[in-house]
């Protein structure tokens, strides 16, 4: 659905798998910056960093920040409309004063099946100006951009043109495709001391011909200006690209990007981005199509593309090749808890497959000696302090079921039986959490749903115990080990009918049981 000004607290996150993001509001504003490895700490609505729209007629002059509030009191677009379906935000503004039907498709590349592709530490920007008057008028569209003040240089690679900013860690490209018939200059550093005379120069023509700029500016901008005849429509392609390779996990050790594998520079990213921006778009927009294709009510089409924003804002690709998934970076940072992932990491499954098979095999390498699956790699962002004992009633189970889950969907049968002995030994370790000899794993002292204390045998957790039981037997029969597969089938059948004596209460499956204490809970998990 689309949105107002402002009328949504969000905005669509646009940066690749694992790259930080840039948060583009339903205000039009920059809402939140996290690219240089600060998720709990973002860079929020950088003052100098907006878009804006000069156009001359003769009807006059207009110029206009677009996004409402402006930045330092400038003159601000009236309206717009927001509609978010990641990773692509559209944007329509409305204002009675503009001569042009104005409009931006923002996106960040998300290229189901090219990990690589959709791994690029970039923002790019369609920017379509229509001449809805009768006479010719002259336009420019403009993208400022706040960054690092050690250094400014100007990029020019082929076609295309624009500037970067860098400090020690890194810094930003903002750059613009050349095309005939559109000037595309870049303006002096300014800050907000600057900002009036900055803006008053632009305001005149489009140009920057008589601001110039400041020796402790922390922020550029690039223009792109070009004539448009009435009934006219030109679009004007951009990209703010970004390259802070020095990642750090929470102790401070080095882990670096998965992206300086490819770059060394923001102005690398931003020229190799243009130059497929087309194919770019076409891919980041294929999984909408399929989608519409289903002809879905539109509340279910926005839940499947829009739950996938947590790709783009709570994942980490390090150098050597590691992806995660973190619960939270802000609310609950955690990398990599097996028991989100058990519920959550089907799009990666489906869109990354061997991203997904990446997570699995470090799962297999931190397993622990007695055979439990560690609950998560480590807390905050640390990919090799792994802690086990958190929800360990579900841990090595649900491990099982992904490693098997992920082998039907890829029939990658050398992934299967690599990661075969984990498998067998998570199942080991999950047989020793059986109390009573039931053939079910009885420690339920925490699972899934944290706070909810179950007691004795459980029936979400004995479910997924028993369901791994199944694909234990199913992946022991793939690599031919008989002997574990009938032992696997022993267990599940001792253990479904351990479960229908103490769960079933004729209607439905009790939550939990605990014959020898009397504690019983009828409460069903399922309507």
């Amino acid at each position: 659905m689309e949105y107002g000004m402002g009328e949504a607290k969000g905005g669509v996150p646009l940066g690749g798998l694992g790259t930080g993001y840039v948060t583009l509001g339903s205000d039009g504003s920059f809402l939140e910056v996290v690219t240089q490895g600060n998720p709990r700490s973002p860079i929020i609505r950088p003052e100098c960093s907006f878009l804006a729209v000069f156009a001359a007629g003769e009807g006059g002059r207009v110029a206009k920040v677009l996004e409402n509030p402006a930045p330092f009191g400038l003159p601000a677009v009236e309206g717009l409309r927001y509609l978010g379906l990641f990773p692509v935000a559209k944007i329509r503004y409305i204002d009675a004063e503009l001569p042009v039907d104005l409009s931006l498709a923002a996106f960040s590349p998300f290229v189901p099946r090219d990990a690589r592709r959709s791994g690029l530490p970039v923002a790019l920007l369609r920017l379509r100006a229509r001449n809805a008057s009768r006479a010719p008028l002259t336009v420019a569209l403009m993208l400022s951009w706040q960054g690092p003040s050690l250094r400014s240089e100007e990029l020019a690679e082929g076609p295309v043109k624009g500037f970067t900013l860098e400090g020690e860690s890194g810094g930003y490209a903002v750059a613009a495709e050349v095309e005939a018939g559109v000037e595309v200059e870049t303006s002096p550093l300014w800050s907000e001391e600057d900002a009036r005379a900055f803006w008053e120069d632009f305001a005149k023509d489009g140009r920057f011909t008589e601001f110039k700029g400041t020796s402790g500016g922390v922020a550029r901008a690039l223009v792109a200006r070009f004539a448009l005849p009435p009934g006219a429509e030109r679009e004007v392609r951009l990209a703010l690209a970004w390259f802070f390779p020095d990642l750090r996990d929470s102790g401070g050790k080095f882990i670096g990007r998965m992206y300086a594998n490819w770059f060394s520079s923001p102005g690398d990213v931003a020229a190799h981005a243009l130059r497929d921006f087309e194919a770019l778009y076409d891919g980041s927009t294929l999984l909408h199509r399929a989608i519409r294709a289903l002809r879905m009510p539109e509340w279910l089409e926005d839940a499947l593309i829009n739950s996938l924003y947590s790709l783009a804002k709570n994942t980490l690709w390090v150098k050597d090749g590691k992806f995660a998934h973190s619960e939270s970076l802000t609310g609950c940072p955690i990398t990599e808890t097996i028991v989100c992932r058990f519920n959550g990491s089907l799009p990666i499954l489906l869109l990354f497959p061997d991203l997904e098979l990446g997570v699995m095999r470090h799962f297999a390498h931190l397993q622990r000696s007695d055979g439990a699956i560690p609950f998560a790699f480590g807390r905050p962002e640390f990919f090799d302090r792994p802690y086990y004992d958190t929800q360990k009633s579900l841990n090595s189970s649900e491990f099982v079921l992904m490693v098997y889950r992920d082998y039907l969907f890829t029939r990658d049968e050398s992934f299967l039986r690599e990661l075969y002995p984990s498998v067998k030994r998570a199942v080991r370790y999950a047989q020793t959490l059986d109390t009573d000899g039931d053939c079910l794993v009885n420690e339920v002292s925490m699972q899934y749903y944290d706070q909810w204390r179950f007691y004795g045998t459980s029936a979400y957790v004995a479910g997924i115990w028993l369901a791994a039981l199944r694909a234990a037997e199913e992946v022991a029969d793939v690599v031919e080990d008989g002997e574990f597969a009938a032992e696997c089938r022993e267990w599940f059948s001792r253990g479904r009918e351990s479960y229908e004596r103490k769960l079933w209460n004729g209607k439905y499956y009790r939550l939990y049981s605990e014959p020898e204490t009397g504690r019983v809970s009828e409460v069903c998990l399922c309507n």
